[in-house]
């Protein structure tokens, strides 16, 4: 089976993953562990952290979490259409 692509409302191909029947894309990003990264209330605490500019994230101490790197990748399913979605309707 080969895979389908659409463009999402920016213009951008992705592909197409199913949710409860309803067509939308992973989106993934990398962020800090919250394992091993306290920033604390409003980010007061991240001076005591490295900041990765490639990533745009802090770099916590490292735990079992995220492997002892400091920071984790992420993956959230987003709808092409929110109208599309059974909740919205």
């Amino acid at each position: 089976m080969s895979a389908r692509y659409r463009a999402d409302q920016a213009g951008a191909r992705r592909r197409v993953v199913l949710q409860d029947g309803v067509e939308g894309f992973h989106l993934t990003f990398t962020r800090e562990c919250r394992g091993c990264c306290e920033l604390g209330e409003y980010a007061g605490l991240a001076h005591r952290y490295d900041f990765d500019a490639k990533a745009s994230c802090y770099i916590g101490s490292g735990c079992h979490e995220c492997g002892y790197t400091g920071k984790r990748r992420d993956v959230l399913w987003v709808p092409f259409s929110y109208e599309e979605m059974p909740h919205v309707r």
